[in-house]
């Protein structure tokens, strides 16, 4: 086996050079990548569960939790036990959130923009790895 012919390793540069593409851009907000995915669903849907957040981006409580905490600390988020079940922590964007929605999103469609990637490139290689992904969750339950 060859390091550079393994698609695992593949994805996981490509992750890596995402997160040194959006790193400058975010740091502007104040922001981390996985906080700027909260963000992202928070702005698609506000007052979500701690738990509907964890399966929207794909990550589990215990590092959710801590940078829930962080985003409340910085004024983003609210985290309020939900009324209708107190086990339940539901998280609310502040206005001092909705505010920055504009801003970060302009900031990052002008940074993919830079890359001078077609559209319908783009739209292909989104579906080749949501393809990817789905293939990969049917095979996660070999053993």
């Amino acid at each position: 086996m060859i390091l550079n012919q393994q698609v695992c390793f593949t994805v996981h540069k490509l992750a890596r050079q995402f997160d040194q593409l959006y790193r400058p851009l975010l740091e502007r907000f104040e922001l981390t990548y996985p906080q700027y995915l909260v963000l992202l669903v928070l702005w698609e849907e506000n007052q979500l569960s701690v738990t509907q957040i964890g399966e929207r981006v794909q990550l589990n409580s215990g590092t959710l939790s801590p940078m829930l905490k962080r985003m409340e600390a910085s004024q983003l988020v609210l985290r309020q036990r939900s009324q209708t079940d107190e086990r339940k922590v539901v998280i609310v964007l502040t206005d001092k959130a909705k505010i920055l929605e504009a801003d970060v999103k302009a900031a990052v469609v002008n940074c993919f923009g830079a890359l001078d990637l077609p559209v319908e490139q783009e739209e292909n290689i989104l579906a080749k790895l949501n393809d990817l992904i789905t293939v990969i969750n049917k095979g996660s339950n070999i053993k």
